[in-house]
């Protein structure tokens, strides 16, 4: 095998030590009023739920279909939430409509690994929960995702629209941010309990510092969809990087207001050569939604499972530790592109 160890230019691995990134990540905690019949996969649902309910709760016009037509659309936590015009961020030479929305929604997950026997049914009086990450500016609309899950307990979901309502929100450090009493009036104002937890990319530098050894394995645990020059991709070590590197400076330049003063193409030449993938343990997931905007049933495709990867994996760890809470590929608002490290 080669000798990766001296491959990565060091300037450039500083270069990754020291760069302007916050977030908040919240566990939202649930209590079914009702039966819940809900799909294999969530985060469709739960996505869907919540755009729902945040333009009841937010916008103007809660009938009208187009926010690019609306005068309010710079103002509306709706429209910044859920639909990201590109009048909300700087210009980024992207060719989509939108930009990258500033949250992730994790839904409820089964077992790992998937064996396509997910829960589906919780009982009345069950308790659930989902967990919510937050980028740069959207973390203080924490309370819009509140008052909206409240609403959204209201109106129910899955199957046969079972209610269910919001217990409390806590910090990713088990912090307390909101507590519901139980049977408050509609309409009445969540008991707030404690502070939202800010989190900055310096605590991954931390982290990292005890990293020891050149093997690091990730394992996704939702369907992630890669795309390289069009096709659907598995991750190796140089798509995996150019996607996480791709999104999570996209994300600070948007909804951070700091852009990453990188040299990208440098820092990606240096790490395919000091690290490489060594083994994969990969299932291909094949999804379907319908979308109500398009009035049509959508396909998805993508990986769960495991990936190795080794060589000078330390100076770009900081970096993968984000990258649990971006998530990376496609629909990632959905929940999907969701990894872990692994040991």
């Amino acid at each position: 095998m080669p000798d990766l160890k001296n491959n990565l230019n060091m300037p450039m691995a500083a270069s990754l030590q020291n760069l302007p990134f916050s977030f908040a990540h919240f566990t939202f905690h649930l209590v079914a009023r009702e039966r819940l019949e809900l799909p294999e996969y969530k985060g469709s649902t739960f996505r869907g739920g919540l755009g729902h309910a945040l333009k009841q709760v937010w916008c103007c016009r809660p009938g009208g279909r187009i926010c690019g037509k609306c005068q309010n659309e710079r103002f509306c936590a709706y429209s910044y939430i859920f639909e990201t015009p590109k009048s909300f961020g700087l210009p980024t030479g992207m060719h989509a409509p939108n930009l990258p929305h500033p949250f992730v929604l994790l839904p409820p997950l089964g077992e790992y690994p998937p064996s396509g026997q997910e829960q589906r049914i919780i009982e009345t009086g069950e308790s659930f929960s989902f967990q919510l990450a937050l980028f740069g500016s959207a973390i203080h609309l924490v309370e819009s995702f509140v008052v909206a899950f409240e609403r959204l307990g209201e109106i129910g979901i899955g199957k046969k629209q079972g209610k269910f309502r919001l217990a409390k929100v806590s910090n990713s450090d088990g912090s307390l941010v909101y507590a519901m009493g139980e049977g408050l009036p509609s309409g009445e104002e969540p008991l707030s309990s404690g502070e939202v937890v800010v989190r900055n990319y310096e605590e991954f530098v931390a982290a990292a510092q005890s990293w020891e050894g050149d093997l690091l394995t990730l394992r996704f645990l939702t369907p992630t969809h890669l795309l390289h020059h069009g096709r659907l991709a598995e991750p190796t070590f140089e798509i995996f990087l150019r996607r996480l590197l791709g999104r999570a400076s996209e994300l600070a330049k948007i909804h951070g207001g700091q852009p990453w003063d990188l040299d990208y193409r440098g820092i990606i030449d240096s790490a395919v050569a000091a690290v490489r993938l060594v083994n994969k343990q990969l299932q291909w997931q094949d999804w379907e939604r319908y979308s109500n905007r398009k009035e049509q049933r959508m396909k998805f495709r993508g990986f769960v499972g495991t990936a190795a990867y080794q060589g000078q994996i330390k100076p770009l760890l900081p970096l993968i530790m984000l990258g649990q809470y971006l998530h990376i590929g496609n629909k990632t608002s959905f929940g999907m592109g969701k990894y872990e490290i692994q040991g």
